[in-house]
């Protein structure tokens, strides 16, 4: 890697913009957060102008791989620059630090040490952008103590939650996740692998043996292992395959528990909730032993790859609006104030080309926001359609977030997937116990 002293002349001003913004970040960041900008940054943007092209996009993958960080730096790189390469590749690559924002980790950097939960849970909130509100409100909570450095935010959670026993669940489908208070161990103690922003446990295996009255001779043995997927709480999820795959299941018998039936299909539905059980299906195989030593597979989404941002900056006062997002119109016919806690909004979408399946019933990526941020709980409500045309009635409700409290909304955000895509969220896991199974 170069240093910053063999740059070439002409793009030593590159290197200027790259440390003012670090120096800024130095003074107003505090010091749980990132103090400053990779090292490796201002070489890898001198990197941008190289004349071979091998060379310019390990360079924009690289910065890339540094996460939504850099994006300030990058930002004013794209507005100074004078060098067209480094102007298409600054905006190639701030393109995919948005998508990286809506679909990729969010890395936190927190040191805090024998503080009080709550004081770890408003940093992360902080950094994440995220609300992670606790129940019962105003527990008391025990000190902890979080190192981490630009670690993904549930390999965080995890952490926190394992020492202040708390575990995220959602409280409904149309409520935001809370942290529950448990007075014993839970899922998150349980072995577990971060994936991007995603977080697999292997929550627990079941083995029942079974017989048919018709032909008692012949006995039929199921084992199951059950995972519980967590995921962000930015990210939508618009389906998924009812079960996991298992692609390697080894024991310390050397035998295989991988099941030979093709994978199940993604299902085309919204899942609701970030924090959910899926199976995954093995075959007991003879002479088999008592440790799976590998267990390898995936847990196949449908998410977004593209989405476009609706907004509606005066949301009380909304009437017959009109918006286009991608090939969808939304016309947002009336807001009204149902009483001093709820506020109800109906919505028309149109599809121009309708998608067989779809149901874009918003979930949790319609946000209901006060003036300072803070938002109402997740939508309820009804509607329903069919063939591109979709009516729905949105009720959001300060009482599902209790920080919310009753102060009125102000504008309305809402994530419209315009693309989406497969994705499979991998998972290793080893030294898992077997249960004991009755032989046939």
């Amino acid at each position: 890697m170069q240093s910053i002293c063999s740059l070439n002349p002409p793009n030593l001003w590159l290197i200027g913009i790259v440390l003012s913004i670090a120096s800024v970040c130095v003074a107003e960041k505090p010091a749980s957060s990132p103090a400053t900008l990779p090292a490796e940054l201002p070489a890898l943007i001198q990197q941008l102008s190289s004349d071979q092209w091998n060379l310019r996009q390990k360079a924009q993958d690289q910065i890339i791989a540094m996460g939504v960080d850099v994006r300030p730096a990058i930002e004013k790189l794209s507005a100074q620059t004078t060098d067209p390469q480094i102007k298409s590749s600054a905006e190639a690559i701030l393109d995919q630090l948005a998508t990286l924002d809506k679909t990729g980790p969010t890395l936190l950097t927190i040191h805090l040490s024998k503080v009080p939960a709550n004081e770890v849970i408003t940093e992360m909130e902080r950094q994440a952008k995220c609300e992670l509100p606790i129940w019962p409100p105003n527990f008391n909570l025990p000190n902890v103590t979080i190192n981490a450095d630009r670690a993904p935010l549930l390999q965080v959670l995890r952490d926190l939650c394992i020492q202040a026993k708390l575990v995220p669940q959602y409280m409904g489908s149309n409520r935001p996740m809370a942290l529950m208070a448990q007075q014993s161990k839970t899922f998150m103690s349980a072995p577990s692998v971060t994936s991007g922003a995603y977080l697999v446990f292997a929550n627990s295996i079941t083995a029942l043996q079974s017989a048919g009255y018709s032909k008692p001779e012949e006995t039929h043995s199921n084992v199951d292992i059950d995972f519980i997927l967590c995921l962000e709480p930015k990210l939508q999820i618009l389906g998924r395959a009812p079960q996991a795959d298992i692609n390697q299941a080894i024991d310390d018998a050397g035998k295989s528990w991988a099941p030979q039936s093709a994978p199940v299909p993604v299902q085309n539905n919204p899942a609701g909730e970030g924090v959910f059980h899926i199976t995954g299906s093995l075959k007991r195989p003879p002479g088999y032993g008592k440790t799976l030593t590998r267990l390898k597979g995936a847990i196949r989404l449908q998410v977004p790859s593209k989405t476009e941002t609706l907004e509606v900056a005066d949301i009380l006062n909304a009437k017959n609006l009109t918006k286009v997002v991608g090939s969808r119109t939304f016309q947002i016919t009336t807001t009204a104030q149902a009483d001093n806690r709820i506020y109800s909004i109906d919505v028309d979408i149109v599809e121009a080309n309708p998608t067989p399946g779809y149901n874009p019933y918003p979930n949790h990526s319609a946000r209901l926001l006060t003036k300072d941020g803070r938002s109402y709980g997740p939508p309820n409500g009804g509607g329903g359609g069919g063939n591109g045309h979709y009516h729905y009635n949105l009720y959001f409700d300060s009482q599902q977030n209790n920080r919310a409290a009753n102060a009125p909304p102000q504008k309305l955000i809402w994530d419209i997937p315009t693309e989406t895509k497969e994705i499979a969220v991998p998972f290793e896991f080893a030294n898992l116990a077997l249960p004991p199974v009755p032989a046939p």
